[in-house]
């Protein structure tokens, strides 16, 4: 579970879409050590919600591709919000499965071999539907 301050340092990065060590401790002016703000900042890197690139004065701290699905979500201040203002997805991000899922442990061992299974039933089902049902299901997925 997420602190208060790995919460900021997280909003922070997510404001800026990229920043350095210095400009979180500068932009957030935290009352907290350098130092501490490193070990947060590796924290994070350890749970999967950043990534670092590059070394030395170049480093720079991301949000990692795995967020999106860490990311715990407020449910009541998301519904507080009127419907224009919430952040909607279009359509859902299918690369989260081929990319995301295969670098980032998501899923036990036991999920993910459920979820495995799964999908290879769904796959043999889907390949014995006619052309037109196939179609149908095609459609059915795109509208949810």
């Amino acid at each position: 579970m997420k602190d208060e301050r790995e919460l900021q340092v997280i909003e922070y990065i997510k404001k800026m879409n990229s920043s350095s060590s210095k400009e979180v401790f500068e932009g957030l002016a935290l009352q907290i050590s350098y130092a501490t703000l490193k070990r947060i900042l590796a924290k994070l890197i350890s749970d999967q919600y950043l990534v670092k690139t590059g070394i030395g004065k170049g480093t720079r701290y991301n949000l990692s591709t795995a967020y999106e699905l860490l990311e715990s979500i407020d449910l009541e201040k998301y519904y507080e919000k009127e419907i224009d203002d919430r952040v909607i997805k279009e359509s859902f991000n299918l690369q989260v499965i081929t990319e995301t899922l295969n670098k980032h442990r998501v899923f036990s061992k036991e999920e993910f071999e459920k979820l495995s299974k799964l999908h290879e039933t769904y796959q043999s089902n889907i390949s014995q539907l006619s052309d037109s049902e196939s179609l149908l299901s095609d459609k059915n997925l795109k509208r949810k």
